[in-house]
């Protein structure tokens, strides 16, 4: 999914965040366990799969709360977490990029976002649901348009 998974007609935000299946994953991998913990026989089977559904249930958690994890606008950007939404004024903005790495054979590309006060914030293609290099690219227009304003 390479286009933000909202973006009205007319309106300058643009929001981003895991993709839906990644979410329906987790709750059948949920809902799974908990089958899988209804039908155990014995103590340790439970305790398996109990442990099983609380850290399935977990994730899945995690990741409907971050579903808006990159929200941006001509106001600044707001990032979901699992704790809340950070924001973050353009102001704040000290330098947008996307480095690659390769570690083992496989490379990666992240977009790290430099905050001012020496903050980094990192997203992979699985925070944003898009390649960070078109992500970056959009929020470069944005950054530029509001500094000039």
């Amino acid at each position: 999914m390479s286009e933000p998974i909202a973006a009205p007609p007319g309106n300058s935000q643009h929001i981003w965040g895991p993709q839906t299946v990644l979410l329906v994953a987790g709750g059948a991998l949920t809902a799974g366990a908990i089958v899988w913990s209804l039908l155990a026989v014995n103590s340790v089977d439970k305790l398996v799969t109990g442990a099983a559904v609380l850290i399935f249930a977990l994730m899945t958690g995690v990741g409907l709360m971050m579903r808006q994890r990159l929200t941006v606008s001509a106001s600044g950007l707001v990032i979901g977490t699992a704790l809340g939404r950070v924001t973050v004024t353009w102001a704040q903005v000290a330098a947008i990029s996307t480095p690659q790495r390769s570690r083992l054979g496989v490379s990666s590309r992240t977009l790290e976002i430099d905050l001012d006060d020496d903050g980094l914030l990192v997203f992979g293609k699985v925070d944003l649901g898009a390649d960070p290099t078109e992500v970056a690219a959009a929020l470069l227009s944005l950054w530029a348009a509001n500094k000039r304003a």
